[in-house]
């Protein structure tokens, strides 16, 4: 399955990954990061109240329906014309920003910026899969990694250029880079995948079949209704646990009794766990299967949320940094872990169907987690928040233990294969 172009040997399937996380860095550091401060800029500008700048940032997940709709657009448009299209309504959209100045203006703006989010997420994961194979874990964490990275770089360039120049410039600055994006993943998408065909050597105590997510991706009973309503309340517990947490986090290391400049700086460090987490569960479900890491995912998280519950006796810095690393690689690993229990379930074309369940259910758990966990901490204290946190976080483990039980992967390893893609 391998793919050369210029370079014999070389698979041509990374140049796919390297662009599409251009893509994905684009998106999220301009759509979240970069709009969260010129929404606070616009506000002060035009006297809009918090309320109103707040309501600005959440009106992007409106949309967040369509994404139950991916698998009949995607058939339709193809995912690199979704991504392509979602693109362009970004860059139209920022541009848009810079003339708008009333506030339904800029709403119905941050509406279409939904638009362009579901296009773009609901169809990466698509090409992906229709590229990588073996590799699908390391192909997909790279990608999802594209989302912290555009924040770390669009979040310093905006403040500096609102600072500088206006919000205006801000605005159209990043709808021009948006657009050179668009251009380049449309020249990419004249790119044709491989055959996925795998040359299989004969299977020794089950090996061989482990690593291959398409293999028996339906599982043994299919992808029904039941399994999928499993999959979409697992996620929206995960959504809402790792948005309560993010959220929440000052309120929550405050009752401590942690100053708020050490919780800066822990949720720093817990935003780079997180994109560190991600990175890395793609390689192990690579060279390990869905089984282990998936336990591995859930033990990393839960001995946070324990160190956590430490601190409500012992108030140490240290300690809530090491606890804050453990979480972020537990939640960050945690949605990359689904894509590939996603595609083991459901490989070939059902894959846009479930995985566009999924993405629905995951944004449903982002807009409930604020309210949900704030109403948490607020009636059952620190000590009850944390453990509701850890109770729906470990629906994922529980989830991908369950389903590797079915697929017989706890034994096993990768086989000979005859490409290693």
């Amino acid at each position: 399955m391998s793919s050369a172009r210029a370079f014999p040997g070389y698979d041509f399937g990374w140049n796919i990954v390297a662009v599409l996380f251009l893509c994905t860095a684009s998106l999220m550091g301009t759509s979240i990061y970069g709009f969260i401060m010129i929404a606070d800029t616009m506000a002060r500008a035009h006297g809009w109240s918090d309320m109103a700048a707040g309501g600005l940032v959440s009106a992007m997940w409106l949309v967040a329906p369509l994404a139950l709709f991916s698998a009949p657009a995607i058939r339709r448009f193809g995912p690199w014309g979704l991504i392509v299209g979602g693109l362009l309504l970004l860059s139209i959209a920022f541009a848009g920003l810079a003339i708008a100045n009333e506030f339904w203006h800029v709403y119905a703006l941050r509406v279409l910026m939904g638009f362009g989010k579901i296009a773009i997420m609901v169809s990466v994961p698509v090409v992906v899969a229709r590229w990588f194979d073996l590799r699908f874990g390391t192909a997909i964490s790279i990608v999802w990694a594209g989302g912290s990275a555009g924040g770390i770089l669009v979040a310093p360039l905006v403040e500096y250029l609102d600072r500088t120049a206006g919000f205006g410039f801000s605005a159209l600055a990043l709808a021009g880079g948006i657009a050179v994006v668009a251009v380049i993943a449309a020249a990419m998408a004249r790119a044709r995948p491989p055959e996925q065909s795998v040359a299989k050597a004969p299977a020794k105590d089950g090996e061989g079949a482990a690593q291959t997510p398409s293999a028996d991706a339906a599982g043994p009973a299919g992808t029904g209704w039941i399994l999928i309503s499993g999959i979409v309340v697992a996620t929206i517990a995960l959504g809402c646990a790792n948005v309560s947490f993010l959220a929440l986090k000052p309120q929550l290391l405050g009752s401590f009794g942690i100053d708020s400049r050490t919780v800066a700086l822990i949720v720093g460090v817990n935003a780079a766990a997180s994109m560190i987490g991600a990175l890395l569960i793609g390689w192990l479900t690579d060279r390990f299967g869905l089984a282990w890491p998936g336990v591995a995912v859930g033990g990393c998280y839960l001995a946070g949320v324990a160190i956590y519950l430490f601190l409500t006796a012992a108030p140490l810095a240290a300690v809530a940094m090491f606890a804050a690393v453990l979480v972020g690689l537990g939640g960050g690993a945690a949605e990359v872990l689904w894509i590939g229990l996603l595609k083991r379930e459901a490989s070939g074309p059902r894959f846009s169907a479930v995985y566009g369940a999924w993405y629905f259910a995951i944004q449903v758990g982002y807009a409930a987690g604020g309210f949900v966990g704030g109403w948490t901490l607020t009636h059952f204290g620190a000590v009850g928040f944390l453990l509701v946190a850890a109770v729906a976080f470990a629906a994922t483990p529980l989830f991908s233990a369950w389903r590797a039980t079915r697929w017989s992967d706890w034994r096993r390893r990768p086989g000979p294969l005859a490409v290693a893609r």
